[in-house]
């Protein structure tokens, strides 16, 4: 009542698709982790997840996987 999330909510939709720089969105946001489950799939179906090429999964199950936004991916030439 009253809470004018629209930017929020606008933000948190580009993130979830991986629209842009997504990695600074996240951070505006105060984002860590992201959480992909049926949910998600449903709700942002066109999504590029970016995230599953560039960090590494927190964990993973049935239910889905949480990405740790604060933890990259090694590439070859990172080690």
């Amino acid at each position: 009542q009253g809470f004018d999330y629209t930017e929020t909510e606008k933000k948190l939709s580009s993130l979830m698709q991986g629209e842009g720089d997504w990695t600074a969105t996240a951070k505006q946001l105060g984002v860590r982790y992201i959480f992909w489950g049926r949910e998600e799939i449903m709700n942002y179906s066109g999504s590029r997840q970016p995230w599953t090429k560039s960090m590494n999964t927190a964990t993973s199950g049935s239910w889905g996987a949480i990405y740790d936004l604060e933890s990259p991916r090694q590439t070859n030439a990172d080690r």
